[in-house]
């Protein structure tokens, strides 16, 4: 076994944590924004869900992921990243869409409570 194998059986075995938090998504450079649920997040996108979207398919994006803490009364938000992104899928069914989003360079940390926000 090389390498390569034993380090991709090892991430398997990580125990994966759930994101909690919410996404806005909007158009860009100007454009109303949305709002929806983190579902997944890796260093490359992010996979959302909401009751609707009105972004399509290779649509170019501005995203803030607002981060929330899971332990602790009323999820207090631990962070919020910021960048853009374009929109890879959109699938909807049953009064739920859920996208996926490639970003186009690596989030920003931003405060929660950044005053210029």
């Amino acid at each position: 076994m090389g390498w390569s194998e034993s380090r991709t059986g090892e991430r398997r075995r990580d125990p994966r944590v759930e994101p909690c938090g919410r996404v806005l998504i909007g158009p860009r450079p100007h454009g109303s924004q949305e709002e929806g649920s983190l579902v997944d997040v890796s260093a490359c996108g992010l996979r959302l869900v909401a009751e609707r979207l009105s972004v399509g398919t290779g649509l170019a994006v501005g995203l803030e992921i607002h981060l929330t803490d899971t332990v602790g009364i009323g999820g207090r938000e631990r962070c919020v990243l910021e960048g853009t992104g374009r929109v890879v899928w959109v699938r909807t069914e049953e009064g739920r869409c859920e996208a996926g989003v490639r970003f186009d360079e690596p989030m920003r940390v931003r405060s929660p409570f950044d005053p210029l926000a």
